[in-house]
């Protein structure tokens, strides 16, 4: 299942979908059935605690569950915090927030490449 994982206020969603540029496929991520999620370049993304952060490895797979909300948005969440993006100037990024924070930064929609 390969998906999306960016913000782009260029992206134009028609009928539900956003054109799968080179741009696009560069940042694309697939996920397993075990919940892991690996990057374009072959990187793993998790976190491992409840903390802010994002690690990341070639190797070391870190588990993701992933739960829809009613807005089409996502949940997913690894070692207790929440990916999302920071859309404060100057932090622009994903990253995993502590579950005691997360709801300061903008939830996160998964689109299926086709």
């Amino acid at each position: 299942k390969k998906v999306i994982l960016r913000c782009d206020l260029n992206v134009t969603i028609k009928d539900g979908k956003i054109e799968a540029t080179d741009a696009m496929k560069a940042s694309q991520f697939t996920i397993n059935d075990s919940g892991h999620i690996q990057s374009a370049s072959g990187y793993y993304i998790g976190q491992t605690s409840n903390a802010n952060g994002l690690k990341s490895n070639k190797t070391t797979t870190y588990t993701n569950t992933f739960s829809l909300n009613a807005d089409g948005t996502v949940n997913v969440i690894s070692g207790g915090a929440y990916l999302r993006y920071n859309a404060t100037s100057g932090q622009e990024r994903f990253r995993y927030y502590k579950s005691s924070s997360y709801t300061s930064q903008k939830a996160i929609a998964l689109y299926k490449l086709q």
